[in-house]
């Protein structure tokens, strides 16, 4: 054992106790000193204590017996070891004896003593025995404070904490020696001088604000007292009733001054209590606020037991005073409720604090018991469900619920309760246990319900429908809810005849019954402060709205509350409370609450999935729901007749309310599907299209008279002459979120809503001025109007536009004639940066990327000035610049290889320029060069977009360097911009054959090498990007792809890239030698399908062996062994198949009797000669024949370059010429009668197609890509792709083409078969739409929606159109996207299977990129990814067994899409489909 161990022990408690006395009491003038400075409101925090102990050390601290008596300890036991540290510590430092002179002595000492000190504190001897020393001195001061009074006699309490000093001598009556004061006037003087008040004692309680629970915290008390237990059993004793008054407000008081986490740590809380109870219903009114006080700074405690004693003293008193029938104005005869009633007023108070409490308790559940939080909300309950809600409306007894809903009418304390997942589980849990407070709230609902109907029915018999008595004015209470508008959300005005109810309709077994109505109540006085019976009804009905909102919209929730129990054992299900909301819907006619509060409930309801499935989308309810549409419907009257008619179940503002939910449901996915979803019976469509025929109704009835659409005179009493236009909007609307869908569009489609519309667009615009948005009164309301400020005919127009958001859309569009007036609006919306509308999600720049494949509308854009608008978005972030800041602020140099903020306009401009039809729209014509520059201007901004490609992408001297701003980041925008564009191989052939682009920027690139040394950076990649590409067709195992931008990560790699440019040849880096052809085929073992195709004779093709073909070909093209197919085999394969089409005439939509040729003419290779020499090929083609053969000469497609150029521009010619006798545009042109547009309007749609004609081109009456010359202004790369697989004989493909050119797949898999063709509607030749885009795009899209969504949503948040990537892939027959081996793949399948495969074959592709997909869209990246990178890994055999299962599922539904597009105008004959699933 140590020395210092054994002297501590020797240390007795007695002795000890007795040090520790004699301590505290020297500490005595420090602690009243303390006290004193307490009671003249300044804060004394523990520091100051400390500070002050401090000042008087030589006063107490060092001469305490207790310090010295340590010290004597410490010097004994540790005397050596100091005195030992001294003598090393002098020795080892000897800087300090050289600097002894120098250096202060005193100061020398101080250093070297706390040196010595933290050397000796840090040993293990030194820190064992402070642990002893404090463990003893803990439980000797514990064993004082247990023993108090005891150890000191004379109390602290009596003297020292009433600001007397200690050493004041106080007799036996209470009173200072020497003087004549009272203790008690000590008291009442100190209170007099902190607060003052009303009562003879001078108590105050602090403001009516005071008593909120957040302003009531300790934090506000100026000074605690700390009582004993006698003292505290004389206050509980006080606070009886049958004390007198005097001693009643002092008891309070003392209690006000004590801390309130001791509050329930002291023995008299029991005698406390009942006291306390009673105190908060004293009907003196300072007594009652004191104890109110009391509970609220109770309430803020942090000791948590205080908390629930407290809120159970509330809770307990509130449930006797309702139980109580002392005040009149509770009971069921009572007409009103006074506010300004003191009784009253402070139950609300209390009420109050406890809502206040429960809002701001939720912040520390997580701090709480489970016991402890189960014990709070079990407590509310208890309060909140006192009670019952009688049958009879504005009858029983006045609840807590309603005092509640005066407080809280929105119910904002549930919410907070149900928010957080900690606290719901326990309000439920709770909840299920006593449901009497959703019982009382459903009550409340079906009375308000009741009421209501009742007061309509007043209505229709004349009478006044309002809800309160004339007398009254309306005055919010000011605690009642945080917008001040009790009584305005419930009021009403008076209007037209309302709607009768259809209570009976939508409940036939309503879960209460309902008596006869009561005679109304007597008048009320007129005075503010009252609030009638059926106003608190009404506040409640408010109140539960809110309560079953959250119940319902939690799914945890409904399975936990319902079914609940009503006083008749009905069990009351989730749906029956919504059946009545609904009919208050329908039926409520106020301003604000119960109409658009129930609309506010059920589209929360439809835009959350996790409800909308399971409630909205049930056939019950959603029955009730359109049973105001089905009985129009059924009706033969006028809309605004039958809204006058008995038969009518709705008013005009419940209808608004419907469209309104609709369209939240159709916005959100489920309820979309519910929606278009097949019918359940032969007799009933989809939900769609009632809404669809509802809408037609009403607006085929003012549109079948002009005279019914004049503007209307809102000045006239009546409200019936005019069209419901508001109405009418808000159901086009909810069509609108379903036809802006590809397969909602398909539902709806045959309604022929979108001539409906135009039709309603074309009155409109023959009017000089268009009306606004009407309604008529019955169903006005302020919210509705400011939110429909849009006018009727921009309504309309903005209607009509959103067909453009699916290609087929765009289709119809085309069919009501103003396309045109589309394009110019989404120019004006998109200049205005407005959004679609207020569910969509995307915005205008997918539709521009939707409609982008349209050349009419590019054509209209560009004529309008939005392409150039785009073009200065673009041109401003990268070079535009202000002159007076140029010089001293130079653009930042983006560290991105293209600045994010340049990138948003460049993508915008390349999703509408860089398809084939709109840059051959805005490239093939000579007007294209910039305008004339300002003189003054020294940067002009470029107005076409040749001269944007010759500012930034073309720049190949110095001049062009000089004219930029930002050189490097400009010219690597426009080098991005190149690169996609000439992704389109048919942009590529355009660029290349008018401006020698490649040229230019072979120059630019010779520029790279200085002095042997070659220069690497961002332009001289970018540049060898783009002369790479141009140079190499192919897939990803045919060439390789140069890098974009620096890999700064990776040093080696740079070093590595060879670069292209100037007169160097293409580095064999980027050449990859494959070889489909020769000897290649011969390493492939025969198979059942190599025998079936070999040994076939034309006499025995028939579809036996058509099914034989197919079932072979399946097995092959699964083998997992089997790399490819030979291409002889393919060709042989085709030619069969083909036949056995013309044979049995399967799919032959383009009959015979519509060319000028038959399949069974057998042509020779002079015939062919001689047909094509009535045609000369293009630039455009001369160019693609060479890089054709190039790339067929590189994969080994190709032996003879010579001859097989020869022959595929035979072949080309001859194609051209065949194709050029079946163009209609000459005719179209010549002959308006031909445009005839199926609308009621006939001739003036004409004329609007004619008008576009003649606006659209100023040098010409027609549009550049539709009018050209030739047949079909591009290259043909699916012939090209038929010649190489046929070996490079062009007889033979020739034979193949014209026999292939009959059947359907040959409208979609080639190109350039249905351009200008009869066989197509006329719509789709005058605007440049292709069944490509029309069919295929728009099936693709519906599967993609249908299958991956997140896919669909990454294209749609990107601006992007899936279908443009659909038109860019099979244009160009998927040539440098795919391998030659998948190429012809694809060819053999969807002309072996069937052409719905080229919309699987396109969705399997889109799922092999999925995850590159969202991965791109996330980075802003998607459009550049997909338009020019190779799509790596994707093997037919891999993906085969999913398209399969998309036939399965989807050619139902795509080949009679694709089909009607074809067949349109053709006269089919004599056409079977044996065509049989896989």
């Amino acid at each position: 054992m140590s020395i210092a161990k054994s002297l501590l022990e020797n240390l007795s408690d007695d002795d000890l106790r007795g040090l520790m006395k004699s301590f505290l009491k020297s500490l005595d003038p420090v602690l009243l000193k303390a006290a004193r400075r307490g009671s003249t409101n300044i804060t004394f925090t523990d520091e100051q204590l400390i500070h002050s102990l401090s000042s008087t050390a030589n006063d107490i601290a060092h001469n305490s017996e207790l310090l010295h008596r340590l010290h004597f300890i410490i010097d004994d036991a540790f005397g050596d070891m100091i005195d030992k540290e001294i003598e090393r510590s002098m020795i080892s430092n000897k800087s300090i004896k050289k600097q002894k002179k120098q250096v202060n002595k005193t100061k020398l000492e101080h250093e070297g003593a706390s040196a010595i000190s933290q050397t000796l504190a840090e040993t293990r001897e030194l820190a064992s025995f402070r642990t002893d020393v404090l463990r003893r001195l803990h439980l000797t001061l514990g064993d004082l404070v247990e023993n108090f009074n005891e150890e000191f006699p004379l109390s602290l309490t009596s003297s020292t904490s009433l600001g007397i000093a200690s050493d004041t001598l106080i007799s036996d009556n209470r009173t200072i020696i020497g003087t004549s004061i009272e203790l008690s006037e000590i008291v009442e003087h100190r209170h007099s001088a902190t607060g003052g008040g009303s009562s003879s004692y001078n108590v105050s309680y602090g403001s009516d604000s005071e008593t909120s629970y957040t302003n009531g915290s300790s934090g506000r008390h100026k000074s605690f007292m700390f009582f004993d237990d006698n003292h505290l059993r004389t206050v509980a004793d006080n606070l009886s009733p049958t004390k007198p008054e005097k001693a009643r407000c002092r008891a309070l008081n003392d209690l006000l001054n004590y801390a309130p986490n001791e509050a329930i740590s002291i023995g008299s809380w029991k005698i406390l209590c009942p006291n306390l109870i009673l105190a908060l219903g004293d009907t003196k009114q300072e007594i009652a606020m004191a104890c109110l006080t009391l509970h609220s700074r109770l309430l803020a405690a942090g000791n948590i037991s205080v908390v629930c004693e407290t809120l159970t003293n509330l809770v307990e008193h509130l449930v006797q005073w309702f139980s109580s029938m002392a005040l009149i104005e509770l009971q069921p005869n009572a007409i009103s409720l006074d506010i300004l009633n003191p009784t009253v007023e402070m139950k609300l108070k209390q009420i109050r604090l406890i809502v206040e409490f429960l809002q701001e308790t939720t912040k520390y559940w997580m701090r709480y018991s489970e016991n402890h939080v189960e014990h709070i909300i079990n407590e509310t309950i208890r309060l909140f469900s006192f009670g019952s809600v009688p049958c009879e409306p504005n009858t029983g007894r006045i609840l807590p619920l309603h005092f509640l809903a005066l407080l809280d009418p929105e119910a904002n304390w549930f919410r907070t309760w149900m928010h957080a997942t900690y606290s719901r589980a326990y309000l439920l849990r709770s909840l299920s246990n006593k449901k009497n407070l959703l019982v009382n709230a459903y009550q409340s609902i079906v009375n308000y319900a009741h009421t209501h109907t009742q007061q309509m029915h007043m209505a229709n018999d004349g009478n006044d429908n309002s809800l309160y008595s004339s007398g009254i004015r309306r005055r919010p209470i000011g605690t009642a809810s945080s917008d001040g508008s009790i009584r305005s959300m419930m009021t009403s005005n008076n209007g037209p005849p309302l709607a009768t109810s259809f209570l009976s309709s939508l409940v036939p077994t309503p879960p209460i019954s309902i008596p006869p109505p009561a005679p109304p109540p007597p008048v009320v006085p007129a005075s503010s402060s009252h609030y009638t019976r059926l106003e608190l009804s009404n506040l409640h009905f408010v109140h539960s709205l809110g309560l079953f909102e959250h119940i319902v919209c939690s799914n945890q929730a409904r399975q936990l509350v319902f079914p609940f129990i009503i006083s008749n054992d009905k069990q009351i299900y989730v749906k029956d409370i919504l059946r009545v909301f609904i009919q208050i819907m329908f039926v409520a006619n106020s301003r604000k609450a119960a109409s658009s509060l129930c609309c506010q409930l059920f589209k929360r309801l439809c835009l959350e999935s996790d409800t909308c499935g399971p409630l909205m989308c049930s056939d019950d309810l959603f029955d009730i729901l359109v049973k105001p549409i089905k009985q129009y419907i059924g009706s033969k009257k006028i809309f605004n007749d039958y809204l006058r008619s008995n038969g009518n179940i709705v008013s005009e503002c419940g209808l608004i309310s419907l469209a309104d939910l609709l369209a939240a449901m159709a916005s959100n996915d489920t309820g979309y599907q519910y929606l278009i979803r097949a019918p359940t019976t032969s007799n009933t469509g989809s939900p769609a299209s009632l809404i669809v025929a509802y809408v037609k109704r009403i607006l085929s009835q003012y549109t079948s008279s002009r005279l019914s659409l004049i503007t209307p005179d809102l000045s006239l009493t009546t409200s019936y002459t005019f069209m419901p236009t508001v109405l009418l909007s808000e159901f086009i609307y909810v069509c609108r979120l379903v036809y802006s869908r590809t397969s909602g569009l398909l539902i709806i489609k045959r309604a022929q809503l979108h001539k409906t519309l135009a039709e309603a667009f074309k009155i409109e615009m023959d009017k000089n001025s268009s009306p606004p948005l009407n309604r008529s009164p019955s169903a006005e309301s302020e919210d509705q109007m400011s939110r429909n400020t849009m006018p009727w005919k921009e309504t309309l127009l903005d209607n009509l536009l959103l067909f453009g958001s699916t290609p087929k859309g765009i289709y119809l569009l085309t069919q009501t004639g103003f396309l045109p007036e589309c394009v110019i609006y989404i120019d004006e919306r998109w200049r205005s940066k407005v959004q679609v509308g207020k569910l969509e999600q995307y915005g205008y720049g997918y539709l521009l990327s939707q409609m982008a494949n349209t050349p009419a509308v590019v054509s209209r854009l560009d004529h309008s000035g939005f392409v150039e608008y785009l073009m200065d978005q673009l041109w401003t972030e990268l070079e535009n610049v202000p002159d007076d800041l140029t010089s001293v602020f130079p653009r930042r140099f983006p560290s991105e290889p293209i600045s994010r903020y340049a990138l948003k306009p460049l993508l915008s401009l390349l999703s509408l320029v860089s398809s084939f039809s709109a840059a051959y729209e805005l490239l093939s014509t000579d007007n294209n060069e910039p305008s004339t520059p300002n003189g003054m201007d020294k940067n002009p901004k470029p107005s076409t977009l040749l001269g944007l490609l010759e500012r930034i992408s073309f720049v190949v001297d110095d001049n062009d360097i000089r004219n930029l701003l930002c050189y490097e980041h400009t010219h690597t925008a426009g080098l991005r911009l190149l690169s996609i564009m000439q992704s389109d191989l048919d942009v590529q052939l355009l660029l290349e054959t008018k401006y020698n682009y490649v040229e230019k920027l072979r120059h630019a690139q010779a520029e790279i090498e200085s002095e042997g040394n070659i220069i690497l950076d961002q332009l001289s990649l970018a540049r060898n990007h783009v002369l790479v590409n141009a140079e190499l067709l192919g897939g990803s195992q045919e060439k390789n792809m140069p890098p974009w931008t620096l890999n700064e990560s990776d040093a080696t790699s740079l070093s590595s890239i060879p670069l292209f440019g100037g007169s160097m040849l293409l580095p064999d880096a980027y050449i990859i030698r494959a070889s489909y052809g020769g000897s290649a085929n011969t390493k492939i073992e025969e198979n059942e399908l190599h025998r079936l195709v070999r040994s076939s004779r034309p006499d025995r093709l028939d579809d036996r062996w058509l099914s034989k073909c197919r079932h072979y070909f399946m097995a092959t093209l699964r083998q997992s062994t089997q790399e490819t197919l030979p291409l002889s085999l393919m060709a042989d394969l085709l030619d069969a198949v083909v036949d056995i089409h013309d044979k049995l005439h399967m799919d032959v939509v383009f009959n015979s009797s519509r060319d000028s040729s038959s399949s069974s003419v057998t042509i020779q290779k002079a015939d062919l000669a001689k047909l094509s020499s009535a045609s000369v090929l293009n630039p455009i083609q001369e160019l693609g024949v060479n890089k054709a053969l190039n790339y067929g000469v590189r994969i080994g497609l190709v032996q003879d370059q010579s001859a097989s150029q020869q022959n595929l521009i035979r072949l080309l010619k001859a194609l051209k010429t065949q194709l050029k006798q079946k163009t209609v545009t000459t005719s179209l042109l010549s002959s308006p009668s031909t445009t005839g547009i199926k609308t009621a309007a006939s001739s003036t749609t004409n004329t609007t197609i004619a008008n576009l004609i003649a606006t659209v081109d100023n040098s010409g009456n027609r549009l550049n890509y539709t009018s050209s010359s030739d047949a079909y202004p591009g290259f043909d790369w699916f012939a090209t792709s038929v010649f190489l697989l046929m070996g490079c004989d062009d007889v033979r493909s020739w034979r193949w083409l014209r026999t292939f050119s009959l059947i359907l797949p040959a409208g979609f898999l080639w190109h350039a078969r249905l351009f200008n063709t009869p066989f197509v509607s006329t719509e789709m030749n005058l605007y440049g739409l292709h069944p490509v885009y029309v069919g295929a795009g728009h099936c693709v899209e519906l599967i993609v929606e249908q299958e991956m969504p997140p896919v669909f949503a990454a294209f749609r948040m990107s601006g992007f159109a899936i279908s443009h990537m659909v038109v860019h892939w099979t244009k160009q027959c998927f040539w440098s996207v795919l391998d030659w081996p998948e190429i012809v793949t694809y060819i053999c399948v969807c002309i072996l299977y069937g052409i719905d495969y080229q919309v699987y074959f396109c969705v399997a592709l889109l799922r092999h990129l999925q995850q590159d997909i969202i991965y791109q869209h996330s980075s802003r990246n998607l459009l550049p990814f997909l338009k020019t990178h190779q799509i790596r890994g994707f093997s037919m055999r891999n993906s085969i067994e999913y398209m399969v299962s998309l036939e399965k599922k989807y050619r139902a539904i795509v080949t009679p899409e694709l089909k009607e597009l074809l067949c349109l105008n053709a006269n089919v004959s004599n056409t079977t489909n044996k065509q049989t699933n896989v």
